[in-house]
């Protein structure tokens, strides 16, 4: 147990750069969390819309009451003149025309976005009632999916909020930034102090083998893995009481364990290099920010297009944000699993990765 006693002695001598680190990331994970209850809080903004229907179709009649269900409609006279009066005057927002056919065309208010806000559910509404239809539903069976299934769509309105998530869905979805870049910038410097030429040679030397070797250095950084892990439960214990055990939350607890043996194993990784602290401290940086924008975690991945949510799945922290997304629908499901599942396949590679490096580098010294 010698490198694992090694391991320890090291880490306790950072000790106080360890507890300020965690009460730094602790602070900022609070704020945070709060912060992400409110901007990512988004409602419908009902315009003011005019609207002339001269279709005479089932879906033109469709469209109109689904717009009158999410706007105020004005009544206003067929009148080039009149409808730019009101228009100027922000009397309405938005003019639609249902032409036989269902052609449709719009006015907008000028020198404002908010006519784009009503383009997008226009848009969406039709896509999605066309899709149905084609699929084989009569126009009213169609008509109500389509509510449904565009009800479920988080738009978000350009002037206002809604849609709002627990904060302990930000809590621990951030957890997922806070884990990867505290553990870099707390474990890494103590494997590479273990790694460095001189005493990395002592152990070379002594009947330790390597395996042994690697195996307590992977078990020493899991355990004081898990103290990082264990200390912010504690945190989210505090903040959120028994919320944190209720129904099925207490699998974002699970879900973060499963993130932090993959942080784990991102900076075995990464500690197989001699890197300096200002090194680390950008490696940090870069990684933890770079996995939380692609991964969902600072943005949305409704907002996603399809190229991005693409590349997003190649990143680990998609399937932690994957898994706390189905873990607040308050169903239990198999895909809760299959996420925490690719997290833990993600950390077995990343050590495998690990110890392949680790074994070359050996390799190329004693050569």
């Amino acid at each position: 147990m010698q490198v694992f006693n090694t391991f320890f002695k090291i880490t306790k001598k950072q000790l106080p750069s360890f507890i300020t680190y965690f009460v730094i990331f602790t602070v900022l994970l609070s704020i945070m969390s709060s912060i992400g209850t409110g901007n990512n809080a988004y409602q419908d903004t009902r315009m003011d819309v005019a609207i002339f229907n001269n279709d005479g179709s089932k879906k033109g009649e469709y469209l109109e009451k689904y717009l009158t269900e999410k706007h105020n409609i004005v009544e206003v006279e067929n009148d080039d003149e009149v409808i730019q009066d009101r228009l100027y005057f922000q009397v309405i927002d938005y003019v639609l025309y249902i032409e036989d056919g269902f052609k449709l065309t719009n006015i907008k208010r000028p020198g404002t976005t908010t006519g784009a806000y009503v383009d997008s559910q226009i848009d969406t509404f039709v896509k999605t009632f066309d899709s149905y239809v084609i699929a084989g539903y009569s126009e009213d069976e169609a008509y109500e999916k389509t509510i449904a299934a565009v009800d479920n769509k988080d738009l978000v309105s350009m002037k206002g909020k809604g849609n709002t998530k627990p904060t302990i869905y930000y809590f621990f979805t951030y957890l997922s930034y806070i884990f990867l870049g505290l553990l870099i910038n707390v474990l890494a410097p103590v494997i590479i102090a273990l790694n460095k030429k001189g005493v990395k040679e002592r152990t070379d030397i002594s009947p330790l083998s390597s395996k042994s070797r690697s195996a307590q250095l992977i078990g020493a950084s899991v355990i004081l893995s898990l103290v990082i892990w264990l200390g912010f439960m504690l945190v989210s214990v505090v903040m959120f009481k028994g919320e944190v055990f209720k129904d099925i939350n207490a699998f974002l607890i699970l879900n973060a364990l499963c993130y932090l043996i993959l942080s784990a194993a991102i900076v075995t990784l990464i500690s197989n290099f001699q890197l300096k602290a200002q090194a680390i401290s950008m490696v940090s940086n870069v990684l933890s920010l770079a996995f939380s924008f692609l991964g969902g975690v600072f943005v949305p991945m409704e907002i996603f297009g399809d190229t991005m949510l693409k590349i997003a799945k190649f990143i680990p922290t998609y399937w932690y944000v994957s898994a706390a997304d189905s873990i607040m629908e308050g169903v239990m499901n198999k895909d809760i699993f299959m996420c925490m599942g690719i997290q833990l396949l993600y950390a077995l590679a990343f050590f495998a990765i690990s110890l392949v490096i680790s074994k070359r580098m050996r390799v190329s010294r004693a050569s």
